[in-house]
């Protein structure tokens, strides 16, 4: 449980430093991955891991879930500006979808191999 919270805070201390550093993903030409993609990955690798490396994993991959859940919007110079979580309304949403669906359902397949074998 220590570690589930710990990753949470790290996914969010990360979160922070990707938007307060400038170093974002425009620079990186990878627009289309977005921070629920790393949190999925993170629960997949989770599963690969040692069971003290999997509760840390997957508490930061449920933060990054919630960072871009978070991302509906911000303030700036007095205005309300509309934020593109899960990349709705951008340019790159089918493929950030489908590359959402895709690690969703290898998420969802991995852990039903787990339980039920």
């Amino acid at each position: 449980m220590v570690l589930f919270v710990l990753g949470i805070f790290m996914g969010l201390l990360l979160d922070r430093v990707w938007w307060e550093s400038g170093f974002n993903k425009y620079e990186k030409g990878v627009e289309f991955m977005e921070h629920y993609h790393w949190g999925l990955l993170s629960i997949l690798i989770a599963f690969f891991l040692p069971m003290i490396a999997f509760d840390f994993m997957v508490g930061l991959g449920l933060s990054m879930i919630l960072a871009e859940w978070a991302q509906t919007g911000y303030w700036k110079n007095g205005n309300w500006r509309r934020g593109h979580p899960f990349a709705y309304g951008s340019s790159h949403f089918v493929l950030s979808t489908l590359i959402g669906a895709v690690l969703l359902a290898s998420v969802i397949a991995v852990w039903l191999y787990v339980i039920f074998r």
